[in-house]
């Protein structure tokens, strides 16, 4: 696939599987199964066939390799899965996609569940790109990894941090309090006419939003470049230029590249908007990698704060905390 040649470009020596339906286990040693399925069927601008539909329903199997590793006496520790925030929806008055989700995740012995929509603006990424993240575990509780940090809003502590610079959600406060729109980028999707401009973020890149006009306050009109979406995904200047053109596979692929012509350029940015409208934000991705190389840092307590594990045990609580709180992680979910 086009991904797979950004993917051995970038990550040489990596195996790489091209088809889901085709692995029938996973390593024995693995501790942490991440996936991000196809959202065509679930989401807004898509079908909207529901979970089941044929491109979504690939999450299937995702359930099959966990219950295979649970036959073979290897179950997979840790889960986290990824979608668009309409995971959440109903469907024709039914129950949300996610609900399957959790119901499968459950049946499997993963009674420790969270979800979260997370927004890669709340990590000073100019873009409003809203996303599902559901984390469940078999012997840890998967509040602590999503649900304890960054759950209050700003309260300008962000100008003392970041040298008098606000975080977007004080900078979207103070936007709105504003008389006039002189001080204000706007970003313009040309793809959705009904769509208003928006206001110093660009809209979640999607897999063919690749025209989006941007106007200035300093009165630069321009439109977004495909290299501008790459570093605002996270990603170096031409991360995704190796997608085309297209090479194929085995010994003789390279005769299926077009030596010594000129590349398509317009092709190749097609294709590279693509990859960038499916991608998770690279600041985003390492903060629940960091959160989920070490889960028990923190305790979930309730909606108004968590606590650090070592200041429970430096402070003497560590029986209080154990009864109060570990005993019943695996019984009380998140809804």
């Amino acid at each position: 696939t086009v991904l797979s040649q950004v993917l051995k470009q970038q990550f040489p020596g990596v195996t790489l599987a091209h088809d889901v339906c085709a692995i029938s286990s996973l390593p024995p040693s693995t501790e942490l199964l991440v996936a991000g399925f196809p959202c065509v069927d679930v989401s807004r601008a898509g079908l909207r066939a529901g979970i089941k539909g044929s491109s979504t329903g690939l999450v299937k199997h995702v359930f099959r390799l966990l219950a295979t590793a649970n036959a073979n006496n290897n179950p997979i520790p840790w889960v986290l899965l990824e979608n668009v925030e309409a995971l959440l929806d109903r469907i024709e008055d039914g129950p949300p996609p996610a609900a399957f989700i959790i119901q499968q995740l459950e049946q499997l012995g993963y009674r420790s569940w969270a979800y979260r929509v997370i927004n890669s603006a709340g990590f000073g990424v100019p873009m409003r790109r809203r996303r599902v993240f559901i984390v469940a575990s078999l012997q840890g509780d998967a509040r602590d990894v999503l649900l304890t940090q960054g759950m209050q809003p700003c309260v300008g502590a962000c100008r003392q941090l970041f040298d008098n610079t606000p975080c977007y959600s004080c900078h979207a406060l103070e936007s709105q309090r504003r008389t006039s729109n002189k001080d204000v980028n706007f970003a313009v999707d040309l793809a959705q006419a009904m769509a208003k401009p928006a206001e110093d973020v660009v809209p979640s890149l999607t897999t063919s939003n690749d025209r989006i006009l941007l106007l200035l306050r300093d009165g630069r009109v321009g439109m977004l470049r495909v290299e501008d979406a790459e570093r605002i995904q996270g990603l170096p200047e031409g991360w995704t230029k190796g997608v085309y053109p297209v090479t194929g596979e085995g010994v003789h692929g390279h005769r299926s590249r077009q030596w010594g012509r000129e590349i398509d350029v317009e092709a190749q940015n097609s294709r590279r908007w693509q990859l960038l409208g499916n991608a998770v934000t690279v600041d985003v991705a390492r903060w629940l990698g960091e959160r989920l190389m070490n889960p028990y840092a923190y305790k979930f307590r309730n909606a108004q704060g968590a606590f650090r594990m070592d200041e429970w045990v430096n402070e003497g609580h560590r029986n209080e905390a154990w009864h109060s709180d570990v005993g019943n992680a695996g019984a009380e979910r998140k809804r």
